[in-house]
């Protein structure tokens, strides 16, 4: 991938998810222990899919065929094939 992810829009982004998933843990995510946003295969025709919109806002560019975990504790878990990884390796830390 020739694409750069914009480590401090992910980190900033992110942080406001996890601190609304914090927040209203109870109320509006039942006590869950974790948020999993699961990206399927490429889709034309569903471009405004949850987890679509959800991949542009972090990362700027839709990543096919990931997971992503966001823990109530604050740790970002990804799951995907080795480019993908490698296009998200400067945001690790």
């Amino acid at each position: 991938m020739s694409a750069v992810v914009n480590v401090e829009k992910f980190y900033e982004r992110l942080n406001k998810i996890h601190a609304h998933f914090v927040k209203h843990n109870e109320s509006t995510w039942n006590g869950a222990y974790c948020i999993s946003i699961d990206k399927g295969s490429a889709d034309d025709d569903n471009r405004y899919l949850k987890s679509t919109v959800i991949h542009h806002y972090l990362f700027g560019y839709e990543l096919p065929d990931t997971i992503l975990l966001l823990t109530k504790d604050g740790q970002c878990i990804v799951l995907a094939a080795k480019k993908k990884c490698e296009f998200l390796q400067p945001a690790v830390g």
